[in-house]
């Protein structure tokens, strides 16, 4: 497989590759940050959500962490998920949930050009910019997720969240 340099490539190989193939395709991105940087966009307190891709069977989207940036511990309604790290430092922490209560299970720090995996079968997970500069990564959606569960540690509940995008490339959608 020769390297991915642009997003329409990547677009194009998504269009056509099996889930089984994916693992392979992340190992071969070599699209430069200057093109994320493009569709990039940021919030001061959190991270931003900008879909570069979206069909029935996949979404490419591009999230932008401010530093401390994190999410709520939370699953990925069955589906699968690649994270490929463009820029940055990013901490994950995975938790299993047996009897209600979560448990730590594993943390991991992912750095530029490194990706993992995530489905519901691994338990839930939370990530977090622990960097001092804003960061980038490329997750990749099999099919799309238009909610899941977080984690509610108020109430020690899991509860829905719809999930949005702040931007939408719409030339690639």
């Amino acid at each position: 497989m020769k390297s991915i340099k642009t997003i329409e490539q990547l677009v194009e190989f998504m269009n056509h590759a099996t889930v089984q193939e994916h693992p392979k395709m992340l190992r071969n991105i070599d699209i430069p940050k200057s093109i994320f940087d493009l569709h990039a966009t940021s919030s001061e307190e959190g991270y931003t959500r900008n879909c570069l891709a979206r069909t029935d069977d996949y979404e490419l989207i591009l999230i932008c962490w401010s530093p401390g940036a994190t999410t709520a511990v939370h699953n990925h309604s069955e589906q699968h998920c690649w994270m490929y790290q463009i820029s940055g430092n990013l901490k994950e922490k995975r938790y299993s949930k047996p009897q209600g209560q979560l448990h730590l299970t594993r943390e991991s720090e992912l750095t530029q050009g490194q990706f993992t995996y995530m489905h519901d079968r691994m338990g839930f997970h939370s990530l977090t910019n622990v960097g001092a500069t804003r960061a980038m990564s490329l997750h990749i959606y099999v099919a799309p997720i238009d909610q899941c569960q977080i984690y509610n540690p108020e109430k020690g509940t899991l509860e829905t969240k719809v999930m949005a995008y702040d931007t939408a490339t719409k030339t690639l959608i």
